[in-house]
Parts: structure tokens; sequence; C-alpha cells
């Protein structure tokens, strides 16, 4: 027991230490801003449908459509991702973006460079 309570007190004085070098702050503004630093984590435990990711709001998680997907809500409000109408391109989340005029587009399309020309028509 205090064998284990003195390693841990010196392993946390270590840590300490370092962030306290490490950023020149004192170690609880050094605790502070590594986490603020920090990159969010990798693995979520908010489960999105297979048509939505999940994204930051702010410090909050969400889910957002994909690209390709759009929705006339947000998906914590009862939207739902459904695929871009065609003449359409939907990079992700509520965005939709219309074709150029003499333009169209697949159902689906992600990019307004996946708008082809009408026959007839160049850029």
């Amino acid at each position: 027991g205090r064998a284990r309570k003195n390693g841990g007190r010196l392993i946390f004085s270590r840590i300490r230490r370092a962030m306290v070098a490490a950023t020149g702050c004192p170690w609880t503004q050094a605790l502070l801003l590594l986490l603020l630093l920090a990159p969010p984590p990798s693995l979520s435990l908010l489960q999105c449908p297979q048509t939505a990711q999940v994204t930051f709001r702010g410090v909050v998680q969400v889910c957002t459509c994909k690209p390709g997907f759009i929705s006339a809500v947000d998906l914590d409000r009862g939207g739902v991702c459904e695929p871009c109408p065609a003449n359409s391109a939907c990079p992700g989340g509520l965005r939709k973006l219309s074709c150029p005029p003499f333009s169209a587009s697949a159902q689906g399309s992600v990019s307004i460079d996946q708008c082809k020309c009408l026959d007839g028509y160049e850029r």
C-alpha cells in the first residue's frame, strides 16, 4: 500500500514537472492547455446512421450527413440523411449546392465538379 502510494506520487510529480517544463505554465494551466490542444478521440461513443458520420459542433459530438447525402434538418432534431438529389452536389451536413445552369449531375454527387455540361454547352 505505502510503496504504491509513494510511487504514484513520484510519477505524478514527474508528469507535473514535465508539463510545466514543456509549456512554461503552472501545472494546472499546463494540464488545461494540453487537454485543449489534444486531438479529439478517434473512437466515439456516439452511434450514427450508416449515411452519417460523427463531427463536432464546438466541443459536442453530433451526427452529420456524409458527403453525397443531405438532410433538411439536423439529425439530432429528427433529420434523416437522404441521397443528394440529381443536379446538385452535397459535400456533407446540411449543405446542398445546385449545379450551374445548363449542367447536370447524378444523384449522390459530392462536389460541384461532378456537374457536367449538357449536350451543346461548354464550360
